[in-house]
């Protein structure tokens, strides 16, 4: 399972990858998962968790770094994007659906925001059908909170969320013509060893563009 905030590609400015970037390297995951989540979750920098039978995953480079260096690179990044302290600050409102981890979540990532990036952040909260039905409507938002649990322990299950096509949970409005080539070859592959790789590499392009933050 994977949860994780979906950004507006659409909209700016989180339409500027600076900026979502800027806003996954601010997030302490080791936080999160230790104390907001009781140390019941795991950090989360990809879309596929851990554990998947024959997949390897891409590297991610954040991952291997320090929490300090994540943060100097993010106050780096929102500053050539034209944010931050002595700039304009960045207003982010998260949306999520009503529940006490939720709830937690967001105003700790909200309290990461405000300190590392000087984010203005305020926190919209529904019921868990108001909160779907708004995404799936293409409801205006900036942030908002998403889960997924997979069907099936196979990195394709995961990586769908991202297809252009997906009208139903492509809550982020992601739209790359070259991923959804790769995920379309990978269900055309037979070879398991090569449809892995053609995953893998999907999987790369989709956290290069980082339509969204991984969490936990």
């Amino acid at each position: 399972s994977i949860e994780y905030y979906a950004t507006n590609v659409q909209k700016p400015p989180f339409n500027d990858p600076r900026v979502r970037h800027a806003l996954s390297l601010a997030i302490d995951r080791d936080f999160l998962a230790e104390k907001t989540w009781g140390g019941a979750a795991v950090p989360a920098y990809r879309m596929t968790p851990p554990g998947l039978q024959n997949y390897t995953p891409p590297e991610i480079a954040a991952a291997g770094e320090t929490q300090l260096d994540r943060e100097d690179k993010a106050k780096e990044l929102i500053k050539a994007a034209g944010y931050g302290p002595g700039q304009k600050p960045l207003k982010i409102e998260i949306r999520y659906n009503t529940n006490d981890s939720n709830k937690n979540t967001a105003t700790a990532v909200a309290d990461m925001w405000k300190s590392v990036l000087g984010a203005e952040v305020t926190l919209l909260n529904s019921d868990i059908k108001s909160h779907y039905a708004y995404l799936q409507n293409k409801g205006d938002f900036d942030i908002a909170r998403a889960g997924w649990v997979g069907d099936y322990a196979d990195p394709q299950n995961f990586l769908f969320l991202g297809l252009s096509d997906n009208a139903v949970s492509n809550y982020s409005r992601y739209k790359n013509p070259d991923f959804d080539a790769l995920l379309k070859k990978s269900d055309e592959t037979g070879d398991q060893a090569a449809r892995m790789k053609i995953l893998s590499d999907a999987e790369a392009m989709f956290m290069k563009d980082e339509p969204v933050i991984p969490l936990i």
